[in-house]
């Protein structure tokens, strides 16, 4: 698994492949936006699908207050029952009293036999709305229940490291300051630019520094890096940018400023101008659009 770009997906495809297990992400930091596709970030199973079509306020408070409190007392994850009954794993990247993302894994029915997890103590007064074309997922006991407890925390520790070895390689300077990494002669173009925007776009960075990453003068860059992306440089970085606040704005309760600021935008007024320009509404309108019919 060379490349860094891919790597974060790859990871959970193979972690669903072998646990039967479907994965997704609360990212409050702005860490995981740009490397996954926008359905990793929300509850997608059909039955999430169903439950949140009756019971989405419960849903919430469940995934947000429940489990966040829960996980900063137990930061090497949990397996919890929901409210709606499902058993899911549940596991904290954690800087120091802050949490940066959250990883969910699900979901199972409870066993008999399943009793070292937590159970939301809010589940729904009215029958649930099963979909009735879709079977319920098989139990699971204690022992299955702390086996995949154990691969769901080998996951988090493979996404902790690869983040690390992507913030290196994109940040660590040179002697002249500049970034040190170097795109893999295999590598094509189009992801030694991809890479590098995904991994730089939340911090300053310029055409110049894409130019001797990619060991081509600035002047060349600029025409080169539009025939192999079809997009110029300032359209792309603004672009991950742009959907790294939208992730933020509708995920975390961080303020319109700091959402500017760990999106890469200097700059809150143009953050504000940008971002309308491109949405159709402010940052603050966007959150509360989002936020009001979310699904987490």
């Amino acid at each position: 698994m060379d490349d860094l770009f891919e790597a974060p997906l790859q990871m959970v495809q193979a972690f669903e492949r072998t646990t039967g297990l479907n994965v997704c992400f609360h990212d409050l930091s702005g860490q995981l936006y740009a490397f996954l596709p926008p359905e990793r970030f929300v509850h997608t199973t059909p039955l999430c699908a169903a439950m949140k079509s009756k019971w989405e306020r419960q849903c919430v408070a469940c995934d947000v207050a429940f489990t966040r409190k829960h996980l900063l007392e137990q930061p090497h994850g949990v397996v919890k029952i929901c409210h709606a009954g499902l058993v899911e794993w549940t596991l904290p990247n954690i800087a120091g009293d802050r949490i940066e993302w959250v990883l969910f894994a699900g979901q199972r029915m409870p066993g008999k036999g399943l009793t070292l997890c937590i159970k939301d103590p809010a589940p729904p007064s009215r029958p649930l709305p099963w979909p009735k074309t879709e079977p319920l997922p098989p139990p699971v006991d204690d022992e299955e229940a702390l086996q995949l407890l154990e691969m769901t925390r080998m996951l988090a520790a493979r996404l902790r490291e690869w983040r690390r070895e992507a913030e290196a390689s994109a940040a660590v300077p040179t002697k002249t300051g500049r970034p040190s990494d170097r795109p893999a002669a295999s590598a094509s173009r189009r992801h030694a630019v991809m890479r590098f925007i995904q991994n730089r776009h939340r911090f300053p960075v310029r055409l110049e520094d894409l130019a001797e990453h990619l060991h081509i003068s600035e002047s060349r860059a600029g025409h080169a890096i539009k025939e192999a992306c079809g997009a110029s440089f300032m359209d792309l970085l603004l672009e991950a940018r742009l959907k790294t606040a939208a992730g933020l704005l509708q995920h975390s309760n961080l303020n319109v400023l700091e959402v500017a600021a760990r999106s890469g935008f200097g700059d809150v007024s143009n953050f504000h101008a940008t971002f309308k320009k491109k949405n159709g509404v402010t940052p603050h309108q966007f959150r509360k659009i989002r936020q009001a019919g979310s699904v987490v």
